[in-house]
């Protein structure tokens, strides 16, 4: 019984520790965050952003699901994200081929990965609302560099999320500033309600 009760005392200072000792790319920017309790009466889609953001990283896939309208019709490339080169040639694609909820329960930790979670975390939602445009951070690989530009327009009323993956080569034991790029764009429309809603990914480089 007292062995019980020193556990016990000892828990709260245990979350505390844990808490303090989180890696840093994993935690948004100070006062950055919106509380997902009122998102049904949004003032800005920018305080939707915030709310998809919290999802993406506790993993709350029935959150999730609420930025997508299933079937997402001419989801093509989404394919080539989610599946690997065997899957692929299993399965018959097509323009008509609609990315399902069955789809997104399966895949979605594929969708939104690790490296989309942590320079995700990292944007700074007041400039991409004043300025238009926000970065992340660079996040280092090995010898890739990982950045995530995230990019609002007015005029089309959408929200772009740009991963970019860089890895700098060499020639002659000189380094090569432009190696070997790729891109992967996730497109969201600003609705009528604020509410953000998933449009397309594209695979680029």
């Amino acid at each position: 019984m007292k062995l019980h009760f020193l556990l016990l005392l000892q828990l709260p200072l245990m979350f505390l520790l844990l808490h303090k000792h989180r890696p840093s790319f994993f935690q948004a920017d100070t006062n950055d965050v919106y509380s997902a309790q009122n998102d049904t009466a949004l003032h800005s889609w920018i305080d939707d952003f915030k709310v998809f953001r919290s999802a993406v990283y506790s993993n709350d896939t029935t959150k999730l699901k609420s930025y997508f309208s299933f079937p997402v019709k001419g989801a093509g490339e989404i394919w080539y994200l989610v599946l690997n080169e065997k899957e692929l040639q299993e399965k018959v694609i097509t323009d008509s081929t609609g990315f399902t909820e069955i789809d997104f329960s399966k895949y979605h930790k594929k969708l939104f990965t690790n490296d989309f979670i942590r320079t995700l975390l990292k944007i700074k939602s007041a400039d991409l609302l004043t300025k238009g445009k926000s970065e992340s951070p660079i996040i280092k690989e090995g010898n890739t560099n990982i950045k995530l530009y995230a990019a609002y327009s007015r005029k089309e009323k959408t929200v772009t999320l740009n991963l970019s993956y860089n890895t700098p080569w060499t020639k002659d034991n000189e380094e090569v500033q432009d190696g070997g790029e790729s891109n992967i764009i996730y497109t969201f429309r600003i609705l009528k309600n604020n509410h953000l809603q998933f449009v397309r990914v594209q695979l680029a480089g």
